[in-house]
C-alpha cells in the first residue's frame, strides 16, 4: 500500500543483524517505530533503515508528513504497516463542509415504496429430482435476513457515493425477494471504478437520487438483519447517507466474511474464492446485485446443517 500522513511517538530503536551477529560484529543498525495518522485514521508503523537512508531518516520528526510505500501486516491484536520506503510530502487537509444540524430519527416509517420496488426472486439454475433439501441451523431458521452490497465511486463513506445497491431477502431459509437499483451520484463516476465494475455515467444518469433509493431500500430491509461480505464498509455508506437525510437503519447486522473465515479454511478469503470453493456460482462479479445472491448463497450454503 502507498499512504500518507503525520508523524507521531517517533521512537529510534537499535538491533544488530544476523549478518553482523555471525560475523562476530557488535555494528549496530537502525529501525523506527511511530503513527501514522491521516484525516480519517491511524496506523501503527516501523522502517528499518540501511547505510544509504540513516542520514535522512534520523532527521524525521514528530509533526512531519511523509509519504510511505509497505505492507500491511497484522496479527492477533494490532495491524502494523511495514515501510520500505520513505519520502516527504505535503498533504492538503480536506476542507469540511459545514452543514446545517439533522435530527436523527431512529425509528423511521416508511409506509410505501416510492420508487423502487422489490420483485420476487427467480433462481437461474435449473433443479432435478435428485436435489437434497438442505436443512439449517438455528441462525437461519425463521430469521429474516437482507444480504446487500453496495458498489461505490470509492472506499471512503465520508467522501465517496453509492452508485449501486443490490439486495435478496432471506426467510426461512429461502431467497424470496429482490432489490437493485442505480443511483444518481452528484460528481462522475471515476474511469477507474467504471473498470472495475462496468458501472458508466450513462448507466446512472436518469437513476434516482440517492436521498430517495436510500428510503425505498429501508423499507425493503425492515425487520432484517443486515447481512454483507465485509459487512461494515457497505453498513458505512448506507448509515452515512441515510444521516444526510434525517433517519439511520436500527438494523442489527452480520458479516458473512468474519463467519466464512470461522467455518472454512482457505488461502484466500474474497468472495469469488469461497464462491469457487463451495461450488456455487458468482457472474457479473462487482455489480451489487450479483455480489449480493452469491454472498446471500454462500451465508446459507455455510450454515447448512
Amino acid at each position: 500500500v502507498i499512504l500518507a500522513g503525520k508523524i507521531s511517538d517517533w521512537v529510534e530503536k537499535t538491533y544488530i543483524s544476523k549478518r553482523n551477529k555471525k560475523k562476530g560484529s557488535s555494528e549496530q543498525s537502525y529501525y523506527y517505530k511511530f503513527t501514522l495518522t491521516d484525516h480519517t485514521k491511524s496506523i501503527k508503523a516501523i522502517y528499518f533503515s540501511n547505510k544509504s537512508t540513516y542520514k535522512k531518516v534520523k532527521n524525521l520528526k514528530d509533526g512531519d508528513t511523509i509519504l510511505v510505500i509497505g505492507d500491511i501486516q497484522k496479527d492477533e491484536r494490532d495491524v502494523t504497516l511495514h515501510i520500505r520506503d520513505i519520502s516527504f510530502c505535503e498533504i492538503i487537509e480536506p476542507k469540511i463542509i459545514e452543514q446545517n444540524h439533522i435530527e436523527i430519527k431512529t425509528n423511521l416509517h416508511v409506509q410505501n415504496y416510492r420508487i423502487v420496488k422489490p420483485v420476487p426472486y427467480e433462481e437461474s439454475e435449473q433443479g432435478t429430482l435428485f436435489d437434497k433439501i438442505p436443512e439449517y441451523n438455528e441462525l437461519i431458521n425463521g430469521g429474516k435476513f437482507v444480504v446487500f452490497d453496495c458498489e461505490t465511486t470509492g472506499l471512503s463513506c465520508n467522501v465517496n457515493e453509492i452508485i449501486e445497491i443490490g439486495a435478496v431477502k432471506i426467510k426461512n431459509g429461502k431467497i424470496t425477494e429482490q432489490f437493485q437499483t442505480f443511483i444518481h451520484p452528484e460528481h462522475p463516476i471515476p474511469e477507474e471504478i467504471t473498470n472495475i465494475t462496468s458501472i458508466t455515467n450513462e448507466m446512472v444518469e436518469n437513476a434516482p437520487k440517492s436521498e430517495d433509493a436510500i428510503l425505498d431500500f429501508y423499507k425493503f430491509c425492515e425487520g432484517c438483519t443486515l447481512v454483507g461480505y465485509n459487512v461494515g464498509f457497505d453498513v458505512g455508506f448506507i448509515q452515512n447517507q441515510a444521516q444526510k437525510v434525517g433517519f439511520e437503519f436500527p438494523n442489527k447486522t452480520l458479516d458473512c466474511l468474519e463467519l466464512v473465515r470461522k467455518k472454512l479454511y482457505l488461502p484466500r478469503y474474497k468472495l469469488i474464492n469461497v464462491v469457487e470453493y463451495l461450488d456455487l456460482k458468482l457472474e457479473n462479479a462487482h455489480r451489487a446485485i450479483a455480489d449480493a445472491i452469491a454472498t446471500a448463497k454462500v451465508f446459507l450454503k455455510i450454515n447448512e446443517i
